[in-house]
């Protein structure tokens, strides 16, 4: 039986936005955008040999960066996932995402548009996202990516700067009609660490549960990331959302997860087929409070093993 795994890829290190907690300390001052030929042509290659494959890749998932700053790469690789009978996506925060853009990316076969959604205030969405976001433009990208019927997710990076507004941005959300609602506690890597935007352990236990209270239906249907413990919450949680994904910089650099130290390099697909790099990508149980498979070298599985009350 073949193992399901999707890939993820930096289409660029460019961002508009400049976000207190970005793992990949993109800016909008500087950046490499991804040039995709060289993606299409050996994702379309693992195709054509696929049948000897034991992996079965279920989903391309382009990142930045803001990925709609490379726009021209974005539809190039969602027409040929498209064509080749592969599930495509983007993890944007939505402030370029216009009609005009909504409707190219849907003609190009992009299926599932996920949304940076923390706030439904201004100024605390300035203090995640800084200065230049802007709530109203945030909320317009929501609404249209479910007017052009993509699949819709937002996700809502859970801190102190936002803790109090998590029930009322699933409210929206549902309202809006998203389908999933994913919560992901902030992650010590990157520029949050160091910050004062950590909850403890037992902050984030109340918060999902005040969450968990009000849920009603399959709308905005709510998931907890990146949390190994399954019984603080009734929620559906998804231990280590790195687990069956490989990750591609914008230089083609192969990692397991852009949230693990850049050192746990798999490969390079400049040099190294897909198929080669999917085999190599051994997967190291980390062993815990968690019956989950995880990484090795998770941050926050190394908060949750070592006791403390913050991750």
């Amino acid at each position: 039986m073949k193992k399901n795994i999707s890939v993820e890829i930096k289409v660029t290190d460019r961002c508009n936005l400049d976000c207190f907690h970005c793992v990949n300390n993109d800016c909008p001052d500087h950046g490499k955008d991804l040039d995709a030929g060289l993606f299409v042509e050996k994702l379309a290659r693992w195709v054509d040999n696929q049948g000897s494959s034991s992996y079965m890749i279920t989903e391309v998932r382009m990142t930045g960066g803001e990925p709609l700053l490379n726009l021209h790469t974005v539809t190039e690789i969602a027409r040929t996932c498209c064509s080749l009978g592969i599930q495509s996506g983007i993890n944007t925060n939505a402030t370029l995402l216009d009609a005009p853009t909504a409707r190219l990316l849907k003609k190009s076969g992009l299926e599932i548009v996920k949304i940076s959604f923390d706030s439904i205030d201004e100024t605390t969405l300035r203090q995640i996202r800084g200065p230049r976001a802007s709530l109203a433009k945030t909320i317009t990208g929501i609404h249209t990516a479910v007017e052009n019927g993509f699949h819709v997710i937002l996700r809502y990076t859970l801190c102190s700067f936002n803790r109090d507004q998590l029930v009322a941005c699933y409210r929206m959300a549902r309202e809006i009609g998203v389908e999933k609602f994913q919560v992901k506690p902030l992650i010590r890597a990157g520029r949050a660490i160091g910050s004062s935007g950590f909850l403890s352990r037992e902050e984030l236990c109340r918060a999902f549960e005040e969450l968990a209270v009000i849920v009603n239906g399959p709308i905005a249907r709510p998931e907890i990331l990146c949390w190994p413990s399954k019984d603080t919450t009734s929620l559906t949680v998804k231990a280590c959302a790195g687990i069956n994904k490989i990750y591609f910089s914008t230089s083609y650099k192969a990692y397991f997860c852009n949230y693990l130290p850049w050192t746990d390099e798999i490969g390079d697909l400049t040099r190294d087929t897909l198929e080669d790099l999917l085999q190599r990508r051994s997967i190291k149980v980390c062993e815990g409070r968690s019956s989950y498979p995880l990484l090795t070298g998770c941050r926050q599985i190394e908060y949750l093993s070592a006791g403390t009350n913050a991750f």
